[in-house]
């Protein structure tokens, strides 16, 4: 992996990732109960810290990243900065929206690689890998404690297993580029499979939250499901 690759790669990376795990952890906050508040506070903190990284990796992005990843909308959606304000404005929870504001005026460039942008890119990949891996470990620990009884979180244990391998697949992703490992054909296959899997458990989760009333869209929901593992 050449250092452009390194760069490109990394920052594509973490503009696809550090949003979800940033959304994981408000998903997690919101579910707690009172008497839980303590693991509130630690998701919230995890939300700023994502939040945090992005915001950095917005402003290295800039004029840096190709027009193909801009084009596909992995970062954000037409929807994304109303949904974050409403869902902000329901829950009471702050959200830094100004984050996609930055991300809408994003531009592609080509790549200029230097040291210092190098150094930038490696410092927030380093802090990043032990971030994530804590992150796992609320989540795992939060799973065990309502599998076994300890914990009610209005999240589904699925869900929350979900979520736990969206965060493997970003850490293992990650430390394969700071390692400047090449991604090969069967690692490319196998993240097909990881995704198909991870769409259909969307649809799903679609499913379970909507009311029974809403037949049309439960089903269109199990069309989705089916057809993200077809």
């Amino acid at each position: 992996m050449n250092q452009t690759d390194y760069v490109r790669l990394s920052l594509e990376l973490h503009l696809f990732f550090d949003r979800i795990m940033k959304e994981h952890s408000f998903f997690l906050e919101t579910a707690f109960m009172e008497k839980d508040k303590d693991l509130k506070r630690i998701a919230a903190d995890f939300q700023k810290s994502f939040s945090n990284i992005l915001s950095r990796i917005v402003e290295l992005a800039n004029n840096n990243i190709n027009q193909n990843f801009l084009n596909a909308g992995e970062m954000i959606t037409n929807n994304t900065l109303e949904a974050e304000m409403k869902t902000s404005n329901l829950s009471g929870i702050e959200i830094d929206s100004n984050i996609t504001r930055k991300q809408i005026e994003l531009r592609s460039g080509i790549i200029t690689v230097n040291e210092r942008l190098i150094n930038n890119i490696s410092n927030i990949n380093r802090r990043t890998l032990p971030l994530i891996q804590n992150l796992i470990s609320l989540k795992t620990n939060i799973l065990n404690s309502v599998l076994s009884c300890k914990m009610y979180t209005t999240n589904y244990p699925l869900l929350i297993t979900h979520i736990i391998n969206e965060a493997k697949m970003y850490y293992n992703l990650l430390n394969k580029i700071e390692k400047k490992e090449p991604f090969n054909r069967k690692y490319i296959y196998e993240q097909e499979l990881f995704w198909n899997n991870i769409m259909k458990e969307h649809a799903e989760f679609i499913r379970g939250l909507l009311d029974p009333t809403e037949k049309e869209l439960i089903t269109q929901a199990n069309k989705y499901a089916n057809k993200a593992i077809a």
